[in-house]
This record gives structure tokens, sequence and C-alpha cells, in this order.
């Protein structure tokens, strides 16, 4: 049985988000032990409560107004993410597998954390940004590192 002391002092509390995932890589590269304990964000548990300065925050109308815009205003908001899926593959050196060379670092754990969901919010919202024929070089790091 492990004692307290045997215990991570790091406790890392969440759930399949690329904010959590971001930080559970960050810890793995630094070697710093943790627990990682899920939370069911629908029914949020106390220590998280205690600990979270956001709970009582609700991000509800930013969500719907994101799925509830018009036509238009998606396709304009679709070929600006485009623009900056262009933009950060232009930064992947050829023939190394991270954004700074040979070597992690935090642009690959920021980018791996979102690029770990594109598929699921394209396939939801019914847009897909990021594609093998568009985007190859980003497609293959995504593939390796998300």
């Amino acid at each position: 049985m492990e004692t307290p002391s045997e215990r991570p002092a790091v406790r890392l509390i969440g759930w399949l988000s690329p904010y959590v995932h971001r930080a559970e890589v960050a810890l793995r590269l630094k070697g710093v032990p943790y627990d990682l304990l899920h939370d069911d964000m629908a029914s949020k548990s106390h220590l998280l409560l205690a600990h979270n300065p956001v709970h009582k925050k609700c991000w509800k109308a930013l969500w719907v107004a994101l799925w509830a815009e018009p036509g238009e205003a998606r396709a304009a908001a679709a070929r600006e993410a485009k623009e900056g899926l262009a933009l950060l593959e232009a930064q992947l050196p050829a023939g190394k597998r991270f954004f700074g060379g040979d070597a992690i670092g935090l642009l690959d754990i920021a980018a791996s954390g979102v690029a770990r969901w594109l598929g699921v919010f394209e396939e939801m919202a019914g847009v897909w940004l990021l594609t093998e024929e568009e985007r190859p070089a980003l497609c293959q790091w995504a593939r390796e590192n998300a």
C-alpha cells in the first residue's frame, strides 16, 4: 500500500482536454512525478471546485455562438484558421520531428493538445481544416505527436 510520503506531490486534476494534456506532457518531460485524477466535468468534485478559480464562469454562450454562426461567418473563420495552419506548417523544419528541430518545445506541447482533438471538432462542425492534401507536413507532425 502506498503511504502519503510515497505519493507524488503534484496532483493534476482534469479530463480529456488540451490544457490538461499540455500540463501532463510538460510534467513528463520535466520528470516530475504526478497523479492524474480524472474528474467528471458534468459533476465536478469538491477537490476540483476548491482549486479551480474559473469553475463558476460559463462558456456556454461562446460555444452556442460558435456552432450557431451563419454559413458565411463560419466559412470566413475556416479560411482564417487555414491561414494560421499554413503559417504553423511553414515553421516545421524539413526532415525534423519537432517545430524546434530535434527537441520538443513549448509549441509542440501546446499544438499537440489542439491537434489531438481537431478531428473531433471538424467532424462536429462539418468543417475540415487540416487535410493531408493541403498540409501534409503538419498532418505528419500531428500523427507523430498528438
